[in-house]
């Protein structure tokens, strides 16, 4: 998305004289759809837990032309790599698979918002706890 633009799409049609229907989905919407915020949060509890997030904030800047801290930073990496690979193996997998089903539900959430007015204009279609809000 550009810079200021909150909406994935905003589609206007006019069925009769006066009844002019638009529809939308924003960024967060579809981020909601996909479920992107709950999965990071796990999988941030999870580099807590096995001491991944303190190796991964603890690298030195690679960016760098100082040989020292160039040094610096392939030692930490070589240092800490048997235990990113073993965080990062097979175990992973889910997490990928689980991001892509995301983007497909969002995705299909989106085209089906588009086109027919998906859960979000259809007040039949709403789940009983969306209606109460």
């Amino acid at each position: 998305l550009d810079p200021g633009r909150t909406h994935v799409f905003t589609a206007t049609i006019q069925h009769e004289e006066g009844n002019l229907e638009t529809r939308r989905c924003s960024e967060k919407e579809r981020r909601c759809y996909s479920g992107v915020k709950r999965k990071a949060c796990q999988i941030e509890k999870l580099k807590l837990r096995t001491g991944i997030k303190t190796i991964e904030t603890g690298f030195p800047s690679a960016k760098t032309v100082d040989m020292e801290k160039t040094n610096a930073y392939v030692t930490y990496d070589l240092i800490n790599i048997p235990r990113l690979f073993r965080f990062y193996d097979e175990k992973s997998a889910p997490f990928r698979f689980y991001d892509y089903q995301g983007r497909q539900r969002s995705n299909a959430e989106m085209a089906n918002i588009l086109i027919n007015g998906g859960k979000k204009y259809n007040k039949t279609k709403q789940s009983r706890k969306q209606r109460k809000k």
